[in-house]
């Protein structure tokens, strides 16, 4: 993390930087290069169209955009405005081997740390301004209220890491819990249920109808599924009872 904190440093201060990926473990380490570096991250929901992205990138006023290969490819057909770099190149591996940069020692809490995109339903995509001071306060609000993840934990990243998955990546980096990115990069339901059986404590953020993906694959609940927050929409009685 501090290693690419001190490339992206070179952005300028509080510079916007967009990571626009499947889900995939570098996302986790380039939220904390960014905001490490005083910056502000601005995910980008991959299943927009690029269009979609560029307008986003456009209204966000980024300088740097950090994308997988996919989606790479096709961002760079529509935008000019922030250089694309994927993290799959020679170039984002050299930003691994350089010097690591000092972690910020007081970072104002009032100071912006994410720019949280809507799904755009209603209009053009708007960003909510999240503060650093939001992001503690929505870290210990989770470990207080929804749940208590230790060392021996898990979080498997079944929906969107840029949206409702990751927003709970940061309780459980600060209680040193693992973070379980499905191969598959997406949200398969045998494969999740595998992983559940697989690692230890595991705990997801599901919207609704990916619970009723798991019901209705016919299995029981593996043994290591401690919680599911469910969200992005409702869910009918009849299906929290199956689920249930």
């Amino acid at each position: 993390v501090l290693r690419l904190a001190s490339s992206i440093r070179e952005l300028g201060a509080a510079a916007r930087v967009a990571v626009a990926s499947e889900n995939r473990a570098e996302i986790v380490e380039l939220m904390f290069a960014i905001w490490a570096a005083e910056c502000v991250v601005v995910p980008i929901n991959y299943k927009l169209h690029p269009r979609g992205m560029a307008q986003i990138l456009d209204d966000a006023g980024v300088s740097q955009v950090f994308a997988s290969p996919k989606i790479g490819a096709g961002l760079e057909s529509v935008t000019a405005a922030a250089p694309v770099d994927t993290v799959d190149s020679q170039s984002y591996s050299s930003r691994l081997s350089g010097a690591p940069s000092d972690p910020p020692h007081t970072t104002d809490p009032s100071a912006l740390a994410w720019l949280f995109y809507t799904s755009g339903t209603t209009g053009r995509s708007k960003g909510a301004m999240l503060s650093h001071r939001n992001l503690m306060a929505m870290t210990v609000a989770h470990l207080a209220d929804f749940d208590g993840p230790d060392e021996n934990c898990s979080l498997v990243h079944g929906a969107p890491m840029s949206h409702g998955s990751g927003v709970y990546i940061p309780p459980y980096v600060l209680r040193g819990a693992r973070q379980v990115i499905p191969e598959s990069g997406a949200f398969e339901p045998e494969e999740f249920l595998d992983l559940c059986e697989h690692h230890p404590g595991c705990s997801a953020f599901l919207a609704p109808t990916m619970v009723q993906r798991l019901v209705q694959t016919g299995r029981g609940c593996p043994r290591n599924l401690r919680t599911v927050v469910y969200g992005g929409g409702p869910m009918y009685v009849d299906s929290l009872k199956k689920a249930m």
